[in-house]
């Protein structure tokens, strides 16, 4: 699960959906569970689960984010995280980072 495409895409869809959900849901009691729970199946749809992502989902729909958040900090953080962590975890010749790509 903490793979590149599950990092990068499963923030991304989650991204999406708390902030299409907010955009057309608002802040309801309701609608961060409904922006969650779509992530959750967004995420398995696109075999990128993430659970963090479930998060993301989360901060979109309770700050009110725009469409912006879904590439900043979002996929620019995923992505900055993964790059960190192959370059950290790669170090040790013990260790490989990561198992696949895609």
């Amino acid at each position: 699960m903490s793979q590149p495409r599950n990092i990068i895409l499963g923030h991304m869809v989650s991204a999406t959906a708390g902030v299409v959900t907010y955009y057309f849901m608002g802040i309801q009691w309701w609608s961060i569970a409904l922006a969650v729970s779509l992530a959750i199946v967004l995420m398995t749809l696109t075999r990128s689960l993430h659970p963090p992502g479930g998060a993301t989902a989360f901060i979109g729909v309770y700050t009110g984010q725009s469409f912006i958040y879904i590439f900043t900090p979002v996929a620019l953080g995923a992505i900055f995280i993964t790059v960190i962590s192959a370059l950290i975890i790669n170090i040790s010749p013990d260790r490989k980072y990561p198992y696949y790509w895609l």
